[in-house]
């Protein structure tokens, strides 16, 4: 699943988010912005976790709702 979003060399973590980090939207200077494959690997990768959190990882619902509020 990590590699098919390009995260094949992440380092794994115990918990899905750390509730301390503060998220910001993308600025418009971030080259990013209107990078479709950018957009379609973050939105997949949400996607893919979806099916663990209903099924498996509950405590993964939070992480990608969070998440989710940042997709473009």
């Amino acid at each position: 699943m990590l590699e098919s979003v390009g995260m094949s060399n992440c380092n794994p973590i115990v918990t899905p988010i750390d509730p301390n980090v503060k998220l910001m939207p993308l600025t418009n200077s971030d080259p990013r912005i209107g990078d479709v494959k950018f957009q379609r690997d973050y939105l997949s990768g949400l996607g893919k976790l979806i099916y663990p959190a209903v099924t498996t990882c509950p405590d993964l619902t939070y992480a990608i709702q969070h998440l989710s509020q940042f997709s473009i």
